[in-house]
């Protein structure tokens, strides 16, 4: 039932129920994306599979067909009709969902017998041959077509191939392929793809083989792919498969029956691995046959004779088989076995697929911590670099107790390689990152023993240098992190032998330090860089260290190495300046020990010496301010020495902290576009032959298999030569040319259908201009053909490919006289190059203003003619030509087309390279023939430089051929992944694609005739337009259509016939093609059409059937359903509908008023009579749109011109009288638009006039219009239109959201709790606390817990933070020395229990004004994801920290107009406000984060003057709390509220608390606010723990007390990961 017509709730029931009665708007529908849609299952034929013939036994051949069901499979088979001979064995089968076919036996018969599934006990039909008789022969196929494969006869092993065609079976097989070597006794099977034929004897009686030959069904005629293999040599085995599997099974014994059970699995999806032995056979057996459906295979008899039928579970396939029922004769040798389910005919349900993808997006990568090891030790110890004042944590152990390694890292792994003490350690071990608490692994090894050497490298490769041994080595050692445990090769050398390198660098470049070089050299000063990008190369020599250092380590910030931690009383630091590494090194700031003996790590901030000596400590060495001491920071868990060079991290040597990630990404929301290709081949047409010198010839070059002869496709119209080719991603053109006898210059445009690509070329166009040499080039919509002929020819002519019917029309101009010249191009741009005689030129034509001259870009190298044009995305390609010939590429980079091409290749030779085709896909360029040559040369784009690569040739020598592709001049389609509606899942329909605004009028009398007129709605004054006829002269024929094809059943003359004809829209001047016919012969025939099917109905004979045709399978005989409810329809009825139901109006030879419905959803159903005519009518043209029809003339008696019309809502009424036309008449046809109808030509006498009503005023007298080519009656009551009746007549598709570049990825929200830091705890004697307090919004009335301390303790500071840190700036301590602190440390949400680690500073400006101390003492803050922003006190400063480099200074940004203190703070991620202020300021001022430069701005007040006071907010509302109003003599327990979307207004009061809160501190999250109570003067003066919250759904009422704070105090700060519009 509808849903009524009511307003306010309704549920998505209600809305289903509307949509579905057209009575719920579908724009827009909700719909989401989905990466592909459900594909329902497919039953495929009926649920039995058949065994037939063999040799029982008594060995007597038999021509049994037992049938399995396959519900009950463990029953025996049932006998069902027998084949056409006994003695079938020997042959083979193959099927489709209604027929088993059975070819070939002893003897070699040719015969091929049906059976047939809807009537399987009667005696199988004899149907076409083989192509010649045969036996051991294998079978399989699609629902198309049946494939017999190989076997013996004539030859003793055949490769040949027959074809059966399923809808032709009574011809002989044609022949296909062939094999790729001729076997016998082989096994087949496949999917609706490929056919796959397996193992099998090849040679004349031997050997087995392992060969599996793939048999392509879209391109069965080349010679089979090698696929596989099976992974045993067999014959005699069988085998079957379902739509992604193929199984062969048994006989795996080199031939001896039964000697083996082995079972083997092709993978289609991997078809050229190795199969998979599964699982066996429950007997071994061989001399079998197979088939299944899409969940078993079934195996039947064999040898040893038996009747036994094994089962294999398709999803449980290693298991061994289990035997079902039997067969009903024990046998052998079966002719062959089929199934209406095998081989992919049924499948199963394949459900939607969400639409996910894998998206590579930046993200962080490596980890923040060094790891330290060595010092005679295995222990590995972690310093994390965000707290690296914490002593570091043991982690796992190295292999062994080591010293003096080399250390290295990826960005996932650490690496320790070689090592002391004597004898020298080759190991090299490997750490996880990800799971470093587990030991290291074993690698590696290095190629020779190292120890005490440098170690440095980048995130693919550690290299190891020297080594100190006895003498010292120079070896370098490379370590493959993509193959550690390979050997790591030595390919490199130092200068000069060293040990005890101190090395580090970056991402392109190590310098290697000093390091002792034995005696007499000693220990040294060099410094020399190795080059990664080439590591083979010898090592430059750099500037010197000051001092010599050796046994230390290097560490790096990317930008400079330092070079420290020596033996020998050493605390030097020595700074190199890669920048400037020929200069000394400059002495730094020193070591805070002498003789540290030490090694280090670092990340682009900080280097980290673990100082050795023996000894615990790390000190840091701060890169921004390298001339102070360093400072000790972190201590290991054990005291070490001689670690120089044994540390590493994934931060050192600047490696990246970020880079590409896979992330799997959500597109349900937002879809995106999919990029399509047309087939993967190219097309070569014409050309000039040595003998006869003109050829029609098509030849097809396979991308994927490029190396076989092209192989011949469909001709062109007309032998020619020097056609210019492109084309679209569905047809390739070829325009002009010339051909013999006497050359003639000509203007065809011949049309190729890639997906018929065996058909000759369709005439289209033609040219404007009869050209030859001509040259072309395009895009997805248009051609360009430069036309002519002779030198003077500079014309450019364009062929839309959508109306390539019409004339190609004049376009711009080449700008320069030529022909013979080349041209290719992209998807915006095409270039013409070069020509006769010998020009350089390239000129470009723009498709956005292709009327203008093509402009002059960059020339080619050498002038040139008859040379080959190709290109991809970005480049094209000029090859070959003449004067010489040449083998010289040019390449024009389209990025930079003003340049002179740059020279590459060359082609494979230079011999006869003229008059060269040229075509190619986005990877590759073709060449193709020469002069007397049939050569084809591939251009990679990838490698350019190299010779081209010759290729198979084309099928013979030419020259002057033209080259098209689908993949050609960057030919992409961009299209929407799928929708599915939310609601029921239903797949979104496009509007269907709108037909062109044509009818067309066909046959009838005086003749009678067969020419078809088109009649154009857009200019309906004009004499119709004669287009193809149709195969044969006819009247009274019933015609529709649908918005692609226009179809003409039955008709006369005589009694009827039964062919159904069909126009195509978009190629109607040829003609008619033939297709499945009626099922009737009979003629007075009328039609009409729902979107999907055709309906013929009445007519002279059998006047009440009703036929369907299915115009997705019209081939097919047409079904009879339903019929009509009464005989006097009879013929030359009217017919009309809308997509849901037909009409059948009037007819009969004595006339009737009648008007009857048939409904398309029930079409089986006999008709529903309806309303009536005002009179009895016939043979009156019928037209309608999707809610009326119209009747117009007749004969109720006379010739009439009245116009009836019936209301489809309301159809059980008679139908009115409009009209009339200008005329009586009758035997007239009618159809229309959704706004007019035409009633055409007719009897009185005969007429070509055409009447046109206006639907929008359907009283008045219909309007004449333009006129038949020929005058004609008889042609049906219809013609056939795509807009007529209720087609769309406007495209109408849902809206599509386009996709986001790259959709923002917000990061995790923060946890789910709230945090206070620091202030004044009144019950300590130091009141200034560094405690972190936190609240749990989930469980908020429990007393807040104590986290991790501030690194210092501080009170009126402010915090701020984003989803992962918070940081608390400024304060003070009354206890300290000075009292107030300008730092800003950092706390982690994910370690909330770790000491915050002290990060920034504010300036001293900030700090120190008006006073010292006092603008950092009490500063407010706000900030977004990325910056936080403090206001001073008492000044109007404002500082930004970047929470990305935090360790920088806070830096000036702009200021506030307030210069208060005890301001208040709130925000949202787009604008901070800080409000307020001591001792009376409502001022609230606002921060653009996008324009953080410019002063605050003031906006709306505060409803009262407010200081020491603070706020809480989410991202829509910043709410003010209590705080201090210096007119009142107490604290306030109001709250105001700031409106950030309207912002300029005044602050509106709000709820109160249920106290007061002053010098308190606040927190939240998006829903609620939390209020720590603080100081309070009523009932007393006092510090209390309570917290109130804040509602902001329910913000006007009083915010209760849910929780205690830890402490009473005052002054802290509260902040979190998720108020002020962080997400929730």
């Amino acid at each position: 039932m509808a849903a009524t017509n009511k307003r306010g709730v309704f549920s998505l029931e209600t809305v289903l129920e509307r949509q579905s009665d057209n009575h719920w708007s579908k724009i827009p529908e909700v719909f989401r994306y989905v990466n592909s849609l459900e594909v329902p299952a497919t039953s495929g034929g009926p649920a039995y599979g058949y065994f037939a013939g063999g040799e029982n036994s008594s060995n007597q051949g038999v021509s049994t067909v037992d049938r399995l069901d396959y519900g009950s499979d463990t029953t025996a088979t049932a006998p069902k009709g027998p084949l056409s001979t006994p003695a079938r064995y020997f042959g083979s089968a193959s099927s489709n969902t209604s027929y088993g076919y059975f070819g070939g036996g002893p003897g070699g018969p040719s015969i091929i017998d049906r059976l047939d599934f809807g009537n399987d006990t009667a005696t199988a039909s004899p149907k076409g041959n083989l192509s010649n008789g045969r036996y051991y022969l294998a079978g399989t196929g699609s629902d198309s077509y049946g494939y017999f494969i190989g076997g013996v006869g004539p030859a003793p092993e055949s490769s040949l191939i027959d074809r059966i065609d399923y809808s032709n079976d009574t011809a002989t097989a044609a022949v296909k392929g062939p094999l790729s070597v001729g076997k016998r006794i082989t096994g087949a099977t496949g999917n609706q793809s490929y056919g796959y034929a397996g193992g099998g004897a090849t040679g004349n009686g031997g050997p087995d083989t392992t060969s599996v030959d793939r048999i392509d069904y879209s391109n069965d005629t080349p010679t089979t792919s090698p696929k596989g293999p099976l992974s045993s040599a067999r014959q005699y085995h069988a085998a079957h498969g379902n739509a992604s599997f193929g199984y062969f099974l048994g006989d795996a014994g080199n031939g001896v029956p039964g000697g083996g059970s082995v079972i083997d699995r092709v993978d289609y999806s991997s078809d050229t691995a190795t199969a998979t032995r599964v699982g066996d056979l429950s007997n071994s057996v061989g001399y079998f046959a197979g088939t299944g459906s899409g969940s078993f295979g079934y195996t039947g008899g064999g040898s040893p004779k038996n009747s036994r039928v094994n089962r294999v579970d398709y999803s449980n396939d290693t298991a061994t088989t289990t035997p079902v029922g039997n067969l009903s004769v024990t046998r052998a040798y079966i002719t062959g076995a089929v199934s209406g389910q095998e081989n992919g005919l049924a499948t199963a349900a394949t459900p939607i697929v969400p639409a996910t993808r894998t998206e590579t997006h930046p993200a962080s990568v490596g980890t923040n911590f060094g790891y330290f090891s060595g010092g005679q030790n295995s222990t590995i110890d972690r310093l994390d670099y965000s707290n690296d004042s914490a002593a570091t944590s043991p982690k796992g152990k190295n292999t062994t107790s080591k010293k003096e390694q080399a250390a290295f890292s990826s960005l996932t792994h650490g690496y320790w390689a070689g090592g002391r003490p004597a004898p020298l350690i080759s190991t090299v071990d490997r750490l996880d990152f990800s799971n470093d608490t587990a030991n290291a692994s074993p690698k590696g090894p290095l190629s020779s023993p190292a120890g005490a050497m440098g170690g440095a490298g980048t995130v693919n490769y550690g290299y190891v240098f020297g080594a100190y041994a006895s003498p010292p080595t120079s070896t370098i050692q490379r370590v493959d992190f993509s193959n550690d445990t390979a050997t790591a090769p030595a390919l490199n050398t130092l200068s000069t032998a060293f040990g005890g390198k101190q090395s580090a660098g970056n991402q392109n470049y190590a310098w290697n330090a000093g390091g002792y070089a034995g005696s007499p050299l000693g220990n040294r000063t060099d410094v020399e860089r190795l080059d990664y990008g080439s590591d083979t190369s010898s090592l430059s020599p750099k500037g010197n260290l000051s001092n010599p250092q050796f046994f230390g380590t290097q560490v790096s910030s990317g930008s400079y190495g330092y070079v420290c931690a020596g033996p020998n009383g050493n605390s030097r630091v020595d700074r190199i300046d890669y920048s400037n590494d020929t200069a000394t090194a400059s002495p730094k700031g020193p070591l805070s020990v002498n003789d540290p003996n030490g090694g280090g790590t670092s990340n682009t901030s900080y280097g980290y010496i673990a100082l050795g000596g023996p000894r615990s400590t790390i000190d840091r060495i701060d890169f921004s301010n390298d001339t102070p001491t360093s400072s000790n920071r972190s201590t290991l868990t054990n005291s070490l020495t001689q670690i120089n060079e044994c540390h590493t991290s994934s931060r050192e040597n600047n490696a990246p902290t970020t880079g590409p990630t896979s992330v799997t990404v959500d597109k349900g929301a937002d879809g995106y576009t999919t990029t399509t290709s047309g087939p993967a081949f190219a097309y070569i047409a014409g050309g000039k032959k040595p003998s006869p010198q003109h050829t029609s010839t098509i030849d097809r070059i396979d991308f994927s298999n490029d190396t076989p002869t092209a192989s011949p496709k469909g001709n062109l119209n007309t032998s020619r030569s020097s056609t210019g080719g492109t084309g679209n991603q569905s047809y390739g053109y070829f325009a002009g040319g010339s051909n013999v006898p006497s050359s003639t210059t000509l203007t065809i445009v011949d049309r190729i259908d890639y997906s018929s690509d065996t058909s000759t070329a369709a005439p289209k166009g033609p040219l404007t201009t009869a050209t030859t040499y001509g040259v072309a080039t395009g895009n997805l919509n248009f051609g360009y053909v430069h036309v002519g002929n002779g030198p003077a020819v500079t014309k450019i002519e364009r062929i839309d490919y959508s109306n390539d019917t019409a004339n190609a029309l004049r376009k711009g101009e080449i700008g320069y006289t030529a022909y013979a010249g080349s041209a290719t191009g992209n998807q915006d741009f095409g270039y013409f190059s070069g020509g006769y005689p010998s020009n350089t030129y390239i000129h470009r034509v723009d498709y956005t203003n292709d009327t203008a001259t093509a402009s002059a870009k960059g020339n080619l190298t050498f002038g040139r003619y008859g040379h080959a044009g190709s290109s991809n995305l970005n480049f094209g390609y000029f090859s070959g030509g003449s004067p010489g010939p040449t083998s010289k590429v040019d390449r024009i980079d389209y990025s930079n087309d003003t340049a002179t091409a740059s020279l590459k290749g060359p082609l494979s030779s230079s011999t006869n390279r003229t008059g060269l085709g040229g075509v190619g896909n986005p990877e590759s360029g073709y060449v193709t023939g020469g002069n007397n040559i049939s050569t084809v040369d591939k251009i990679d784009y990838s490698n350019d430089t190299a010779t081209a690569s010759v290729k198979g040739s084309l099928s013979s020598a030419r020259r002057y051929n033209a080259g098209t592709s689908a993949r050609m001049n960057a030919n992409p389609i961009e299209s929407f992944i799928p929708r599915i509606r939310w609601v029921d899942s239903a797949a979104e329909v496009p509007a269907p694609s709108v037909g062109p605004a044509f009818a067309y009028f066909s046959g009838g009398t005086p003749g009678p005739l067969s020419s078809t007129e088109r009649l154009d709605y857009n200019n309906d004054t004009a004499t119709a337009s004669p287009k193809g006829p149709l195969s044969a002269a006819k009247y009274g024929s019933g015609m529709t259509g649908n918005a692609t094809h226009g179809y003409v059943g039955g008709g006369g003359p005589a009694h009827g016939i039964s062919t159904v004809e069909r126009i195509d829209y978009s190629s109607d001047t040829d003609t008619a093609a033939v297709k499945g016919p009626l099922n009737q012969s009979t003629y007075m025939i009328s039609a009409m059409s729902s979107l999907t099917h055709g309906y013929w109905v009445a007519g002279a004979e059998n006047a009440t059937k009703v036929s369907r045709v299915d115009f997705s399978n019209d081939t097919a005989t047409a079904s009879f359903v339903g019929n009509l409810d009464h005989v006097t329809y009879a013929y030359n009825v009217g017919a009309a509908g809308n997509t849901t139901h037909g009409y059948v109006i009037g007819g009969s030879n004595s006339a009737t008023s009648k008007v009857t419905r048939i409904d398309f959803s029930n079409d089986t159903a006999v008709s529903t009579p309806v309303g009536n005519l005002p009179t009895k009518n016939t043979s009156f043209g019928t037209a309608g749109n999707a809610n009326f029809a119209y009747t117009g003339g007749g004969e109720p008696g006379a010739y009439t011109s009245v116009v009836n019309r019936i209301d489809y809502s309301n159809d059980t009424a008679s139908a009115l009288l409009k009209g009339p036309l200008t005329s009586e008449k009758s035997f007239i046809s009618g159809s229309g638009n959704a706004n007019f109808g035409y009633f055409v030509g007719g009897k009185n006498p005969v007429l070509s006039t055409i009447d046109r009503i206006d639907y929008s005023n359907d009283s008045v007298t219909a309007t004449p219009k333009g006129n038949l080519g020929t005058p004609r009656r008889f042609m049906g009551t219809t013609g056939a239109s795509a807009k007529a009746n209720a087609y769309p007549q406007e495209a109408v598709s849902a809206p599509v959201q386009p996709p986001f570049p790259y959709p923002q990825q917000l990061a995790a929200p923060a946890p789910g709790h709230g945090y206070w830091s620091g202030g004044l705890n009144n019950a300590t004697p130091n009141p200034a606390t560094s405690e972190i307090n936190r609240i749990d919004f989930s469980n908020d009335t429990a007393t807040t817990a104590l986290k991790g301390n501030m690194h210092t303790g501080r009170s009126s500071h402010s915090a701020i933070g984003n989803q992962t840190h918070a940081y608390s700036g400024g304060g003070g301590n009354p206890a300290a020395s000075p009292s107030y602190l300008s730092s800003i440390e950092r706390m982690t949400f994910a370690n909330d229990t770790a000491t915050s680690v002290d990060k920034s500073t504010f300036r001293a400006a900030f700090t120190n004004s008006p006073s010292p101390g006092q603008g950092a003492n009490g500063a407010v803050s706000v900030g977004n994801l990325s910056y936080g922003y403090w206001q001073g006190a008492n000044n109007t400063y404002v500082d930004r920290l970047d929470y990305s480099n935090d360790t920088a200074q806070a830096s000036a940004k702009t200021n506030s107009s307030v210069d208060k203190g005890g301001r208040a703070s709130v925000g949202n991620l787009s604008y901070g406000y800080m409000c307020g202020g001591w001792i009376s300021s409502s001022i609230v001022d606002r921060l653009d984060y996008g324009n953080d430069t410019a002063t605050l701005s003031p906006k709306g007040n505060l409803e009262a003057p407010l200081a020491q006071t603070f706020g809480v907010g989410n991202g829509s509302y910043g709410y003010i709390i209590s705080g201090r109003d210096p007119s009142l003599p107490t604290y306030r327990t109001s709250i105001t509220r700031i409106d950030f979307a309207d912002d300029t207004s005044t602050s509106s009061p709000k709820g109160n608390l249920a106290g007061t809160s002053y010098k308190g501190g606040g927190t939240g999250n998006a829903s609620y606010g939390y209020v720590v109570e603080a100081q309070n003067n009523s009932p007393s003066f006092g510090y209390y723990t309570r917290i109130y919250r804040i509602d902001y759904s329910n913000d006007t009422a009083t915010a209760p007390t849910v929780s205690n704070f830890s402490y009473p105090g005052r002054s802290m700060s509260g902040f979190g990961g998720r108020s002020y519009g962080l997400p929730n």
